[in-house]
């Protein structure tokens, strides 16, 4: 990304706003959870290898279709114990006027690709138990699921993995 695509950016992340819905992956939310005013900061901090001490190393990708953004990806190069359970090596998220027109797949397939050069062999992706869509990709991306968990809210989380050897 580059500064060129802040008109792009804005428009992909309204769409999530104007739903109100949280944007995924959250890496990609420049106000609630990054705090950061400008897309110049964000895109300056996004970057660094390893922006913020809290999270582990992480990549983060859209996919454009002509010049707007329609997705994204967040992909983890390691797991802390808290994405082993909610979160995984991938986070991903299709804008809501851009969804059923198959970019979740699309993203999801890029991401298990750039995992395996990094060569991760098992990538665990999670989705909330209430998102059927989510779960369909991952399984159609060959995801098998091993678990699920809950958190201390009563949120279910379904855990896949996903063989890249």
């Amino acid at each position: 990304m580059k500064t060129e695509d802040e008109t792009a950016f804005y428009r992909y992340i309204n769409q999530w706003y104007l739903k109100e819905e949280i944007v995924i992956p959250t890496a990609t939310e420049i106000k609630r959870y990054k705090n950061y005013q400008h897309f110049i900061e964000y895109l300056s901090a996004s970057k660094q290898a390893n922006f913020n001490h809290n999270f582990v190393p992480n990549s983060t990708f859209f996919l454009f279709i002509g010049d707007d953004i329609v997705g994204a990806s967040n992909i983890r190069h390691e797991l802390n114990d808290g994405l082993k359970e909610i979160g995984g090596h991938i986070g991903y998220g299709v804008a809501p006027n851009e969804r059923n027109k198959g970019y979740a797949t699309k993203i999801l397939e890029h991401s298990l690709i750039y995992l395996k050069k990094m060569q991760i062999q098992e990538a665990l992706i999670t989705c909330n138990q209430k998102n059927q869509f989510s779960a369909k990709v991952i399984i159609n991306c060959g995801g098998g699921e091993i678990s699920s968990f809950k958190d201390e809210k009563g949120n279910i989380t379904r855990r896949f993995l996903i063989s890249l050897v």
